[in-house]
């Protein structure tokens, strides 16, 4: 999931409009929204990845994380990639996006990556249509019911 930046007031109307994380008694969709990068970095300034909590009868994890190299060293961000055992990416922001922000990422993307990377740009600040985002929802789902570890 890579990154996106949302506005409060965008994530408020969002999360109005779906007031749980999982939907469905099959889990049929995962929507997780988050506000902002602020919110993942630590009082040293450095990003963190987070967990987000799950039903227990998911076998894989799934984290959050601003976008790789933009707060932190890529090579810390390689190191939690390794250490969580994370094989998929999914990443919400252009290509554009990227090398403007985080050139280091872009340069390690323009090659080979040593964990499943899908992209699904979202425009920046934009407000994602909850039917728009259904396919990956879906993808992301099925990799956590696989019980592989998603970012």
């Amino acid at each position: 999931m890579t990154a996106i930046s949302l506005s409060s007031s965008s994530v408020e109307l969002m999360l109005q409009r779906r007031k749980r994380i999982l939907s469905g008694p099959a889990l049929d969709c995962i929507f997780v929204f988050w506000n902002s990068c602020e919110q993942f970095e630590s009082p040293q300034g450095r990003a963190k990845m987070r967990r987000v909590e799950l039903p227990e009868t998911l076998e894989g994890h799934l984290f959050l994380h601003s976008m790789p190299g933009r707060y932190e060293p890529i090579e810390e961000f390689l190191t939690e990639i390794v250490l969580k055992n994370i094989s998929c990416v999914a990443c919400l922001s252009s290509p554009d996006e990227i090398r403007q922000k985080s050139p280091a990422y872009a340069t390690l993307l323009a090659g080979t990556v040593p964990w499943e990377h899908i992209a699904f740009p979202i425009r920046n600040l934009g407000t994602p249509d909850e039917l728009a985002l259904e396919p990956l929802s879906r993808e992301i789902l099925k990799r956590l019911r696989e019980g592989r570890n998603v970012l």
